[in-house]
């Protein structure tokens, strides 16, 4: 994998085998920087034309509550445009973070989303589809 974006709460890679990006989010974030990151996402899969998201979002926090239509609506039909057909996305553990996910996952129309509790099955996911 090729690290593509450190920050403090975020890391952005690219896997070339899985022609996907692997974004890690840690500990609590505001709408703003979050919003920020997902911009990150956008570009380098509009650069990479990359077909495969790994959200990862187990040890994120909450605090995010705002963005989720924005997430539903706008940011992930943003990314199905430019090339991104599914989403592995993990759930996170902290609670207030969950609700919000599940938020956006009730709204999300595309691209594909489906999610789990660990990113290694969630990779393994990705790395089949599809089927």
């Amino acid at each position: 994998m090729v690290l593509l974006v450190q920050l403090d709460g975020f890391t952005l890679l690219h896997d070339p085998l899985l022609n996907g990006l692997y974004a890690m989010w840690t500990g609590q974030q505001s709408a703003q920087v979050m919003r920020k990151n997902y911009d990150s996402i956008l570009r380098q899969v509009r650069r990479l034309r990359c077909s495969k998201l790994l959200n990862d979002s187990a040890e994120g926090g909450g605090g995010w509550s705002e963005l989720t239509v924005w997430l539903a609506q706008d940011c992930f039909p943003e990314l199905a445009k430019y090339g991104i057909q599914a989403v592995a996305w993990v759930l996170p553990k902290n609670a207030q973070a969950f609700r919000n996910s599940h938020q956006v996952l009730a709204l999300a129309k595309a691209p594909l989303i489906d999610v789990f509790h660990e990113a290694e099955a969630a990779h393994d996911w990705l790395r089949k589809w599809p089927k």
